[in-house]
C-alpha cells in the first residue's frame, strides 16, 4: 500500500479525569506535572511515535489523542457502494481500495461499485484520531470520539450516527473532518460540496456470494439499503481487472511508517 499523505499539525486535545477539556483550561501544579511524566511518559512516548503508524496504532488499538490534520492535493480516496449514486455527507473514504472494498466486498445478493476520487485541493481542518478508533470494538476503541462528541452511547455499531454527532460537533469549530484507523486509514468529509474531489472512476467490483453471509462490521449503520433488496435473475461474471505495469504496493508498513505524511 503507498503511503497515505496526511500532515499532521498539533494535539489538540486534553483527557483529565475521564473528561475531555480544552487544554488552556488545564493547569498543573509542579508536583502534578511531575506525577503525569513518572506516571504515563511512556504511554505519551508510544502515542507520539505511534502516529500514522499502521502496526504501532494495531500494538495500542485504545489510542488516546487528537491531532490536527489535512491532507494535501492529488491523494486518491476510495468509496464503495451497493449502487451508482453519488455519496451524500458525511461520508467515509478510505485511503487504499482494500479497506473500501472489504467494507462491501462479498454482501448478500447486491452489487459492489468501487469509486476512486483524487483530492483536486488540500483537506485541511481534519481531525485525526489515534489509535484503531474505526474498529468498531466494545473494547472502547471508540471511546476517544464518543468522548469527544460527549456522546452517552456505549454501543460501538452505528457509525453514521456516529459521523453525524461528530461533524455537529464540528460544525461550530471549523473543523471539516475525521481520519481514523482500522484495517486501513480513512477519512470522515462532513461535507462533499466544495471539497475539492474528483471521481477518477467508477468500477462494478462485484463478487457474487449467492450463499455468503454478511460479515459487515457497520451493522445497522448502512444507507445504501442492500439488505432485504432482491438480486437479478444473473449476474455476468466480472471482467478480469486491467494489468497494471506499475509495481504492486506493499503491505501496510511498519518502519518508518507512512512516509508521505509529516509529522
Amino acid at each position: 500500500m503507498k503511503a497515505h499523505p496526511v500532515i499532521i499539525a498539533g494535539l489538540i486535545l486534553c483527557v483529565t479525569n475521564g473528561i475531555a477539556v480544552d487544554r488552556a483550561q488545564v493547569v498543573l501544579g509542579d508536583a502534578s506535572r511531575q506525577l503525569i511524566v513518572e506516571r504515563d511518559s511512556f504511554n505519551i512516548f508510544n502515542e507520539l511515535n505511534g502516529l500514522l503508524r499502521q502496526w504501532g496504532n494495531a500494538l495500542r488499538p485504545n489510542g488516546f489523542s487528537v491531532t490536527l490534520a489535512s491532507v494535501p492535493s492529488y491523494t486518491l480516496l476510495y468509496h464503495a457502494r451497493t449502487d451508482l449514486n453519488d455519496p451524500g455527507s458525511p461520508e467515509w473514504f478510505a485511503f487504499d481500495p482494500e479497506m473500501s472494498y472489504g467494507i462491501y466486498g462479498g454482501r448478500q445478493n447486491t452489487s459492489v461499485f468501487l469509486r476512486t476520487y483524487r483530492t483536486t485541493t488540500p483537506l485541511d481542518r481534519l481531525l485525526y484520531f489515534n489509535g484503531l478508533n474505526a474498529a468498531l470494538t466494545f473494547s472502547g476503541t471508540t471511546d476517544s470520539q464518543d468522548l469527544l462528541v460527549s456522546s452517552s452511547t456505549s454501543h460501538p455499531f452505528g457509525d453514521y450516527a456516529r459521523a453525524e454527532r461528530l461533524c455537529l460537533w464540528a460544525k461550530d469549530r471549523n473543523i471539516k473532518g475525521f481520519v481514523r484507523t482500522n484495517a486501513g486509514f480513512e477519512v470522515l468529509l462532513c461535507e462533499l460540496n466544495g471539497q475539492g474531489l474528483e471521481l477518477v472512476k467508477n468500477v462494478n467490483v462485484t463478487r457474487w456470494a449467492d450463499e455468503m453471509d454478511d460479515h459487515s462490521d457497520r451493522r445497522g449503520s448502512d444507507r445504501d439499503g442492500e439488505k432485504g433488496r432482491p438480486g437479478p435473475p444473473h449476474h455476468p461474471p466480472s471482467p478480469p481487472f486491467p494489468h497494471d505495469p506499475s509495481p504492486p504496493d506493499k503491505p501496510h508498513p511498519r518502519v518508518p511508517g507512512l512516509t508521505k505524511r509529516k509529522i
